[in-house]
C-alpha cells in the first residue's frame, strides 16, 4: 500500500532518472557546501556549550575537544572530495558515507549527555534537515533517519537512569512527528523536482523535435533547404581557410512533371522518397546532402576535387536509372541530370560556387538529359 502511495506521490521518471540526477548535481554538491559548513561551525560552537556544561567534570570537557575534533576533520575531508567530484554515483557514496558517520556521532554523542540534558533537540534537527537536504534516494535518507532515533531512544531507555518517563514519552513522540513531518516534507520536495524536470525534458524534447524539422526534409530524409545552406556555408569557410578542395554536385529528376501529371502526385512523393534513401544509402557519412526545392537536390562533397566529384556523379547517375520503382503496379523509370562545380580562388561565396553548379546541370538537361555536366 505504502509502494503503491509513494509511486502516486513521487514520480518516478524512468529513463531519465539517471539525467535528472546530473541535471541537480552542481546544485546538489553546493548544497552539501553549505550543510557542511554550517555543521563545523556548529560543532565549534559547541565547544564552548561543551565547556559550560562540564565545568564540574572538565576531564569529560577534555575528552570531548578531540571528539569533535575528529568530526571537524572528517567533514572538513569531505568537503574536499565532494567539490572535486563530478559523477553522481561517486558523490552519493561520498555524502551517504558523511551522514553515516555524523549519525554515529550523534548516537555516539548521547552517551555523554547528563539524563536530565534535553539535547534530544539537536538530534531532531538533524533528522529534519536530512529529510529536507538529502540528495539521496528517499529510502536511504529514511534509513539513516530512522538509524539516528533507534540510537538516540535506546540510550534513553536503556541506557541512562532518572530520567522521567514523561520526557522519554515525550522525546519518543517528538521522533516519530519529525519523521512523519520530514517524509511528508521530502515527498513534496522531491515530487516538485521531479515534476518540474519532467516538464522541462518534455519542452526541450519539443524544442529538438520541431529543429529536427526545421533541419530536415520529411519526405526525402535529406537536409532541409535552409539547413544544407547553413552547413555549406560553414563547410565553403572551412575550405577558403584550409585551402581545401570542395565539390558540389546539383542533382535534378528529369521529367518529373511528367510522372506527377501521368501517376498522380502520390507516385511523385515516392519517386522523390526512394531518391532520398538512394542518395543517403551510398553518399559518405560527411557529404552534406539536401534538397533544393521540388526535385532539384544537392550535395556538397568535402575535400573532393572536380575529377573526383565527376566519377562519384557518374556512378550516381548511372545506379539511379537502374532502381527499380513500382507504383500502383507500373514500374517507373527516372533519370537524373548532374551539375559539378569546384571551389576556385574566386570564389567569394558558397552561392557562386552553387550558381556554376546550377548551370552545369542545366547545360546537362540542354545536352539531352540523364548525364553529367561540368566546368
Amino acid at each position: 500500500m505504502f509502494k503503491r502511495l509513494f509511486g502516486q506521490i513521487l514520480l518516478h521518471l524512468g529513463d531519465l532518472e539517471d539525467e535528472f540526477r546530473l541535471f541537480h548535481l552542481r546544485d546538489d554538491i553546493a548544497m552539501f557546501i553549505i550543510t557542511a559548513v554550517c555543521m563545523l561551525l556548529a560543532n565549534v560552537i559547541m565547544l564552548r556549550v561543551d565547556f559550560i556544561l562540564y565545568q564540574t567534570s572538565m576531564d569529560l570537557f577534555y575528552l570531548m575537544i578531540p571528539f569533535r575534533s575528529i568530526q571537524i576533520l572528517l567533514s572538513g575531508f569531505f568537503l574536499f572530495m565532494v567539490r572535486r567530484t563530478k559523477q553522481v554515483q561517486k558523490f552519493d557514496l561520498l555524502v551517504f558515507s558523511w551522514l553515516l558517520l555524523n549519525v554515529i556521532y550523534f548516537s555516539l554523542f548521547s552517551f555523554t549527555r547528563p539524563a536530565d540534558y534535553l539535547a534530544t533537540t539537536f538530534d531532531l534537527l538533524f533528522i529534519f534537515g536530512l529529510y529536507l537536504l538529502s540528495p539521496l534516494q528517499l529510502k536511504q535518507t529514511l534509513a539513516l533517519s530512522i538509524s539516528l532515533s533507534l540510537g538516540s531512544l535506546y540510550v534513553a531507555y536503556h541506557y541512562k537512569y532518572g530520567v522521567p518517563a514523561f520526557i522519554v514519552g515525550s522525546t519518543t513522540g517528538a521522533h516519530i512527528f519529525v519523521h512523519m513531518l520530514g517524509l511528508a516534507s521530502a515527498l513534496q520536495i522531491q515530487s516538485f523536482k521531479r515534476r518540474a524536470f519532467q516538464a522541462y525534458a518534455s519542452e526541450r524534447r519539443a524544442h529538438e523535435i520541431t529543429q529536427d524539422l526545421l533541419r530536415s526534409d520529411l519526405l526525402t530524409h535529406s537536409f532541409s533547404r535552409g539547413y544544407f545552406f547553413e552547413l555549406a556555408q560553414k563547410e565553403f569557410k572551412r575550405s577558403k581557410d584550409l585551402n581545401l578542395p570542395l565539390s558540389v554536385l546539383i542533382m535534378d529528376l528529369d521529367h518529373f512533371k511528367k510522372i506527377n501529371d501521368t501517376r498522380g502526385h502520390h507516385a511523385g512523393d515516392k519517386v522523390l522518397g526512394w531518391f532520398g534513401q538512394f542518395v543517403i544509402q551510398h553518399k559518405r557519412t560527411q557529404d552534406i546532402f539536401g534538397r533544393l526545392g521540388g526535385e532539384e537536390f544537392g550535395m556538397l562533397l568535402p575535400e573532393v576535387t572536380l575529377k573526383d566529384a565527376l566519377t562519384v556523379a557518374k556512378r550516381f547517375q548511372t545506379a539511379w536509372v537502374e532502381i527499380p520503382m513500382e507504383v500502383d503496379s507500373k514500374v517507373i523509370k527516372s533519370t537524373m541530370s548532374v551539375g559539378i562545380a569546384e571551389i576556385s580562388e574566386m570564389d567569394n561565396s558558397f552561392d557562386e560556387l552553387l550558381n556554376r553548379a546550377d548551370a552545369m546541370m542545366y547545360k546537362a538537361k540542354q545536352r539531352g538529359r540523364n548525364r553529367v555536366a561540368h566546368k
